[in-house]
């Protein structure tokens, strides 16, 4: 929490990621208060822990809206999320005594959890759809830390939900807040989320203008030029001709963060034309169209013998690739190889004319040239 507060200029899911940690904080106080057999001393504390479960789902929701839509506000209160955790917080107290409240309370923690971590997921996977639209880079946008971290959390959910089955339903009676594997995975989760919510910066409001949408829309009403489907046929023919002229001419996608809207300002189209004329003309996204002429440009630059001089990597990085899963992964979908089999095939010597040319008069019976 210390190092999320502490940026320069938090951003707004770095405040969210700091509450969410003051939460999990909350509930591992709860947790050393049992192992300390101090429950009649802290017993608010303990419901305050048991209420809480019921807030991890919407911070996480919120926190991820920070990061793929930042320009959605944060409206808790006024949305529904906290109507179960005051319904939770008002009616447990009370019934604090009765041991089957305590177990309704964590289950319906468990599922809250549950749901939201599913439409997370959903969320996640729109956003990989709108990054692709956008960027020619993904590995520090599409947040496949934090779809890693949901399904780890969705492991601890079962284990959880398990033990409050087993708790319920069996003469088996286990700790109240799990066991050490539960600690184990609490324990991990809470370093997934630090290390890479720390490192984690702002997607979409560093890398667009603020005049632009987020991600490409259709055409706007009231133009006369693009109605329905958007630009005309033969207009959108014209202008992907001029695209590729400066793809071919200018490289730009040798910048390994070249953006939709880097390449707008290049051509003078507004971003979400741009978007349109590649989608339409080239069947391809943003992301898919730039890789092409880099896996292009590696295509020539092996086929000169640069690979006698520099790594493949090396080459790859100089093509505009900034990482080299993603180098891989576009190499393979467009060429159906590798770099490595592709270079292996390009090096492969063309086999001897002498031994596949037939001579008039100089084959056997067989039909195969004869051989010294």
């Amino acid at each position: 929490m210390a190092l999320l507060l502490g940026k320069a200029r938090p951003a707004p899911a770095d405040r969210v990621l700091a509450i969410w940690l003051v939460l999990i904080a909350v509930n591992l106080s709860a947790v050393w208060v049992v192992e300390r057999g101090l429950e009649a001393r802290f017993t608010l504390l303990l419901s305050l822990s048991e209420c809480t479960g019921l807030l991890h789902g919407p911070v996480l929701w919120h926190y991820t809206l920070a990061l793929t839509r930042p320009g959605t506000r944060l409206k808790i209160p006024a949305n529904g999320h906290l109507l179960p955790f005051a319904v939770a917080g008002l009616c447990l107290p009370p019934f604090a005594h009765r041991p089957e409240v305590h177990q309704v309370t964590a289950a319906a923690g468990i599922l809250s959890v549950g749901g939201y971590a599913l439409a997370v997921l959903k969320e996640l996977n729109r956003h990989r759809r709108a990054t692709e639209q956008v960027f020619s880079y993904v590995e520090t946008v599409r947040l496949n830390w934090l779809r890693h971290t949901i399904f780890y959390l969705l492991i601890m959910l079962m284990i959880g939900l398990g033990s409050q089955l087993v708790f319920a339903f069996t003469p088996v009676r286990l700790a109240h807040y799990g066991n050490w594997y539960s600690d184990l995975f609490l324990i991990t989760m809470v370093w997934l989320i630090s290390f890479h919510g720390v490192r984690q910066h702002t997607i979409f409001s560093a890398a667009l203008p603020v005049s632009e949408p987020a991600v490409p829309s259709e055409a706007e009403p009231g133009e006369t030029r693009y109605q329905n489907s958007g630009l005309k046929e033969e207009e959108a023919r014209r202008l992907i001709a001029e695209v590729r002229k400066i793809m071919t001419d200018r490289r730009p996608y040798l910048d390994p963060e070249l953006t939709l809207f880097k390449l707008a300002e290049l051509t003078g189209l507004p971003a979400h034309h741009l978007s349109q004329v590649i989608n339409s003309q080239t069947g391809r996204n943003f992301f898919d169209f730039v890789n092409h002429y880099r896996v292009l440009a590696l295509k020539e630059a092996l086929a000169r013998g640069a690979a006698r001089q520099f790594t493949l990597t090396a080459l790859a990085f100089d093509a505009g690739f900034n990482s080299k899963t993603s180098f891989n992964r576009a190499f393979k979908k467009f060429t159906g190889k590798t770099a490595r089999e592709y270079l292996q095939e390009l090096e492969t010597p063309a086999p001897d004319a002498a031994e596949t040319t037939v001579f008039e008069g100089s084959s056997d019976k067989a039909g195969r040239p004869e051989r010294d």
